[in-house]
């Protein structure tokens, strides 16, 4: 579509519902670089143009007319004249021209022509010539005045008509469609106009209602399948599931605090929502590992601690299958990080791959401080549990080598929270005959 930002008005056209005879007034719309993306339109029936029209009071007692670029009366007072074609007539001489007005006169009436390009045709304006030469027999600018009047008068209708019917509603709908963008899952949409801006708000909103129907049925089945496969390790592990609901919520907490201690760095919400979901899948490459090297109650051998380590990448072939068909990719980058490299250490000495600070993604350093933390302070049939205390003192102690300087931070800001949940959801009547957690799989191995 040529002129992008300008209103064009297309030819006349009889609408598909009824007889109207309608014309329409579209724009193409263009972003800030100035590439066309798309055209909203509106369509108005030559009667209504004409009975507002009627209402429009010109100087002089006159009347309007609009004729497209194909000689067509579009608009006009006179209803015999609405859509049939524009005759000039020979009894008219001109009498002068300013800018886009031209001035022509015949014993009955003033005819003055304003060309309006963007729109595709021109405003007719008629004035009785008794009432106007009244007027310039008292002026030598009388003639000047009417031209400017006529012209600013058709200036302001075609304002108005734009701003009431095309561009309010057009950025109120650009606005809207923004903040539904800006948030995780599209939103509905609420619009102050009519017509087709009204149609187009139903059907988004009825593509969102269908969204979020889908949305929250993909998130049961993915729920029901990371629920199944965790439980599943917990089987083998022979810990207590109260360990997988604990890190989860250390998780939570943790990269909130994240977030509110180093907002340049923040982990967006979406992230965080994933890295809650998948924290009880960390360890489900231990039903990989031999029932006597994971159920072992005295320490490792260096074998088996070797043996142990491949867990991480079980883990990763197991969640590799099962993500295959999800196309959510940030779901997937977040709990392959989470299963392969929750044991990966700040200074580069942990596994598999001796990844070393900024490499290790944010949402594995989390769950190695939220996993090391509830190892240290829940009792294990190798150990007793040991104080929140303690498990500062421990965690502290390895920032710079285990833990990132910035999450000892943040766990210093969090760690009365942390106590609050060990606390409340503190395992009761221990039946495991053995069990590895993050930080119990190299605990146990240095014992």
């Amino acid at each position: 579509m040529e002129n992008p930002g300008t209103v064009q008005i297309t030819p006349a056209y009889t609408s598909v519902t009824n007889s109207d005879v309608n014309i329409a007034f579209v724009v193409a719309l263009q972003d800030e670089n100035g590439v066309p993306y798309g055209v909203l339109g509106i369509d108005v029936t030559l009667n209504e143009l004409s009975e507002q029209m009627k209402k429009q009071q010109l100087t002089y007692d006159g009347f309007m007319e609009f004729v497209d670029s194909n000689g067509v009366i579009l608009i006009s007072p006179i209803a015999e004249d609405i859509n049939t074609n524009y005759t000039e007539d020979e009894s008219y001489q001109q009498v002068g021209n300013y800018e886009n007005v031209n001035i022509e006169k015949n014993d009955n009436y003033y005819k003055m022509t304003y060309s309006q390009e963007s729109w595709g045709g021109h405003f007719v304006a008629y004035a009785p010539v008794a009432d106007v030469e009244t007027q310039l027999n008292r002026t030598l600018l009388s003639q000047l005045l009417v031209s400017m009047t006529i012209l600013l008068f058709m200036e302001i209708c075609g304002i108005i008509f734009i701003e009431l019917y095309i561009r309010r509603p057009a950025n109120e709908l650009i606005g809207a469609l923004k903040r539904s963008y800006a948030t995780i899952t599209p939103q509905k949409i609420h619009l102050r106009a009519h017509g087709e801006f009204r149609q187009f708000e139903s059907q988004y909103n009825q593509l969102v209602d269908d969204l979020h129907k889908r949305e929250t049925e993909v998130k049961k089945i993915r729920n029901v399948a990371t629920s199944s496969l965790s439980y599943l390790a917990l089987l083998r592990d022979q810990e207590t599931g109260l360990h997988l609901l604990r890190a989860s919520k250390y998780v939570e907490l943790i990269a909130h605090a994240y977030n509110e201690l180093f907002p340049e760095k923040a982990i967006s919400e979406i992230k965080i929502e994933y890295m809650v979901e998948c924290t009880p899948l960390h360890d489900i490459g231990k039903v990989g590992i031999h029932d006597n090297i994971l159920q072992k109650k005295g320490k490792l051998t260096c074998s088996e601690f070797e043996e142990m380590k491949k867990h991480a990448f079980f883990g990763k072939i197991a969640l590799e299958t099962f993500v295959k068909d999800i196309r959510d990719e940030e779901f997937i980058r977040t709990s392959l990080n989470l299963v392969y490299s929750h044991h990966e250490r700040w200074d580069g000495t942990g596994y598999p791959e001796r990844l070393a600070g900024d490499a290790i993604p944010i949402e594995a350093q989390i769950m190695t401080l939220a996993d090391t933390y509830d190892a240290i302070t829940s009792k294990r049939v190798y150990k007793p549990a040991y104080s929140h205390e303690a498990a500062i003192e421990s965690i502290t102690a390895a920032c710079g080598t285990q833990f990132n300087p910035d999450l000892i931070d943040v766990f210093l800001k969090v760690e009365q929270k942390m106590k609050e949940i060990s606390i409340e959801m503190k395992d009761h009547d221990l039946t495991e005959i053995g069990g590895f957690e993050q930080g119990d799989d190299q605990q146990k191995s240095s014992e």
